[in-house]
């Protein structure tokens, strides 16, 4: 046998007999001062199929290289406490030999003992890693391709061995620290920086209405484009701190498509479980360091796979043009995946399994996304939303969100054809009870006026009751219950209790699962200390335990979680259209003048900045003019296409959208049409951060093929687009064509206006020339539908420009 393969099993045995850590039982050989490492070669087959672009991190050669290197005096950095025999790193580009993060400090603060500096570096062979898995969102299948290294690290002062653990896939890298800890250790710091090359420039979100506080604590903020160097100077109410992600534009006079090697650099992090999130704080010298939300925190508990204490994963994800930036799928990656006993595939108890193959084209759809590999109550869908269009009054309170209100929405949601409801504040109201809880009081007597007999009151009815006569409802019309939950009640569900067991929120959640509703929507989360992070993990862990599915809102930044708990079908962390319910109608909670409105801009960017993460739940599609701001009817429609949210909740009054003297009645089929996951996504070439988001997107129907083309204009003025290639289609497919746009017209410049164009014709033929001419008014947008035809014995009539021309005007 050979003696590394029989120390190897032996190192083995002794760590099961004595829960010693496998990595510090391995020989680590003599310290080296600098190593540059690799992603994984390509393989020569994608493990995903054929026509699935998420075949991740896989190119024709290494893009670039990732150098990790121990400083002997610190003075190669400009860090802001730099140290002697500092652990560092750098990445350079191999096209252009540049350095796109360069030399950027290392390490960790625990115990008060910084672990990157004064250290000495070895290493370990490394190990390639492969895994395809299921998704529900840009793709419905990934494949994750890494090289994963761990070099042990030696802090010689303290002679305290820790592992720097580096993953590097070819569209970008991810590193995290790791050491033999106690549930006592205290971590007080974190040395970790990106340093950014001269001249790049970075997008970056930003309160600027005098309600700053919302920015960090649930990352709802306009987006803004700076030099990199600026972010240290400007005048901010938290100082220089930053949420992630940071897009990092190297060549911000590139039109991010011709230019050469490495364009865009994404920061943030992933698998962010029992540790404070991190902010990044900006520094003179283009220095961006890890940040936290509280100064000291306790050490996340060990980990069941080998025994040692991990910080999240540390990203920067790399991508050549947008579209390798969409289609990045790395925080994903970077997360265990779903506990199999909380996500069972076969015996799901949750009585939907059937009904999706008879409720309409999202639910085949949805269905297919999970594709036998999730149960079958993880469901993505759409949602109406009865909060977003209720009217306040003194003595009524939200009207369309009492019972009576609630029930009208859920009859509409049947006629879209859509999956939930979202019944939102103030359900725990509902009820002849006091208390806002919903908590039984038990019946009272009462004498009349006139003291001659006792009088029973009504019955009591409390507010769960009444939501579970409202899920039975709902049920037997195809429709399922998400309910609201503010953390803020008098339950105080985000409390731990003495133990850690959260028993209050599993006290709610069980009576919740026990009215018959399918989801909870929890609110007000408001920061991402340790605690909070770990009462969202109890959050999806009980929840999953009873098949309810999550809704995350006024919350942090995703960081993967989704992966691990796929339940959780979308969260907030977005500057959404929620903003404008509030700046219009609800001005008794905030004062409205403060509040800045969306914008077309705005919504350009979220594409290729805050949706690469993940899913927001961005509640798109506000189709009354004054709430959609300086963007027209189509644009709105085109949201549904481009941003992504496994559950999406949508604005409008599902009324008005069932209404067909409204303007956007031509377009109503396509709307109901449009998915809420996708297999594959392609970012078309006239896209621009802020000016132009174009998107190509096939949907998961196996049965016939159906793509949806979105574009949204970000300026303020119209603008013609030359060419959108449309090469996506199959040239040998027949499809029949559905365009809705605002019109050319004089008329259409208020935004109200939606024309419809249908056609037919094949796939070489609508390859061949792609979309010419593209007119888009100021915020703007374009939604295209092509739709496969099953042609017998002939060949399919091209036709793109016949058809009637169909209209809807304010």
């Amino acid at each position: 046998m050979d003696w590394a393969v029989l120390l190897i099993c032996v190192a083995t045995l002794w760590q099961q007999a004595a829960s010693v850590p496998l990595a510090a039982l391995l020989p680590i050989g003599a310290p080296v001062t600098s190593k540059d490492i690799t992603p994984p070669p390509p393989r020569s087959t994608p493990a995903a199929d054929d026509d699935n672009d998420a075949d991740t991190g896989t190119a024709a050669s290494p893009p670039y290289v990732f150098t990790v290197f121990v400083s002997e005096n610190g003075d190669d950095v400009e860090s802001p406490s730099p140290g002697r025999n500092q652990l560092m790193y750098k990445v350079t580009d191999r096209a252009t030999g540049g350095e796109i993060v360069e030399s950027s400090a290392l390490g960790v603060t625990v115990n008060g003992m910084n672990l990157g500096r004064g250290v000495e570096m070895h290493e370990l062979p490394p190990e390639e890693m492969e895994e395809t898995y299921v998704t529900l969102g840009k793709h419905r299948l990934v494949t994750s391709h890494a090289m994963d290294y761990t070099f042990p690290v030696r802090q010689m002062e303290g002679n305290i061995t820790w592992y720097l653990n580096v993953r590097l896939f070819n569209d970008g890298a991810a590193f995290r620290y790791s050491w033999d800890g106690t549930d006592k250790d205290q971590i007080s710091d974190e040395d970790t920086e990106f340093v950014m090359p001269d001249g790049s420039h970075v997008w970056h979100f930003e309160r600027t209405d005098g309600l700053s506080v919302y920015e960090l604590w649930s990352y709802a903020g306009e987006w803004f484009h700076s030099p990199v160097d600026h972010l240290a100077t400007r005048n901010k109410d938290f100082g220089h701190v930053y949420g992630p992600p940071l897009l990092f534009e190297m060549d911000p006079s590139s039109d991010g498509w011709s230019g050469k090697g490495i364009q865009y650099v994404m920061v943030t992090e992933a698998a962010l479980y029992d540790f404070s999130g991190m902010r990044i704080e900006a520094f003179p010298g283009r220095i961006f360091r890890a940040n936290f939300s509280e100064a000291i925190f306790a050490a996340s508990p060990k980990s069941e796979d080998d025994g040692l204490t991990h910080t999240p994963w540390r990203v920067v994800m790399l991508a050549a043009n947008l579209d390798e930036l969409v289609n990045n799928e790395m925080v994903s990656h970077l997360n265990p995946a779903p506990d199999p006993e909380l996500f069972q595939t076969s015996g799901s108890s949750s009585g939907w399994g059937d009904q999706m193959a008879v409720m309409g084209p999202q639910q085949n759809d949805a269905k297919q996304a999970v594709g036998g590999e999730l149960p079958s109550w993880v469901l993505p869908g759409r949602s109406v939303w009865a909060w977003y269009n209720a009217e306040w009054t003194e003595d009524r309170g939200w009207d369309e969100t009492t019972v009576e209100g609630e029930k009208r929405y859920i009859e509409a949601a049947a006629e879209l054809g859509f999956e939930y409801t979202t019944v939102d504040c103030c359900w725990q109201q509902w009820g002849n009870n006091d208390t806002t809880d919903g908590f039984l009081i038990p019946p009272i007597r009462r004498r009349d006026p006139n003291g001659l007999w006792p009088e029973a009151l009504p019955e009591m009815r409390t507010a769960y009751s009444m939501l579970a006569d409202l899920s039975d409802y709902a049920r037997e019309r195809g429709v399922k219950v998400i309910a609201w939950k503010d953390t803020n009640d008098n339950d105080t569900i985000v409390d731990p209790g003495p133990t850690g067991e959260f028993k209050s929120l599993r006290r709610f959640l069980n009576r919740l699962k026990a009215t018959g509703a399918s989801g909870v929507k929890v609110d007000f989360v408001h920061g991402e200390t340790e605690d909070l992070v770990r009462f969202e993990t109890a959050l999806m862990e009980m929840s999953a335990e009873l098949e309810l599915v999550v809704n995350l809102h006024g919350c942090h930044k995703p960081s993967g979680e989704s992966r691990r708990y796929p339940n959780q079908l979308t969260r907030e962390a977005v500057w959404g259209m929620e903003i404008m319910r509030l700046i219009h109608g609800a001005d008794f909670i905030l004062d409205q003048q403060h509040l800045k409105p969306i914008t077309a801009r705005h919504n350009a960017i979220l594409p290729f900045t805050r949706f690469v993460l993940g899913g927001a739940d961005y509640t798109p599609m506000a189709l009354n003019a004054e709430r959609r701001g300086n963007t027209t009817l189509v644009h709105q429609m085109a949201l549904l296409v481009l941003f992504d949210s496994p559950l999406q909740t949508i604005a409008e009054d599902p009324h008005y959208l069932l209404d067909k003297s409204k303007p956007h009645a031509p377009a109503l089929d396509v709307i109901k049409a449009i998915p809420t996951t996708w297999h594959t996504t392609h970012t078309l070439p006239p896209s621009r951060i802020g000016q132009l988001a174009v998107m190509a997107r096939k949907t998961n129907n196996d049965t016939t093929e159906r793509w949806f083309l979105a574009a949204i204009n970000g300026r303020e003025e119209t603008v013609v687009v030359p060419h959108i290639p449309v090469e996506f289609l199959d040239e040998s497919k027949t499809y029949e064509m559905v365009s809705i746009s605002s019109g050319d017209d004089a008329d259409a410049a208020a935004g109200g206006v939606v024309q419809r164009r249908e056609g037919r014709g094949k796939g070489v033929e609508w390859a061949g020339r792609g979309l010419e001419g593209v007119r888009l008014l100021k915020g703007d947008g374009l939604v295209v539908m092509w739709t496969e035809v099953k042609v017998e014995g002939g060949e399919g009539e091209e036709g793109s420009r016949r058809g009637d021309i169909q209209r809807g005007e304010l």
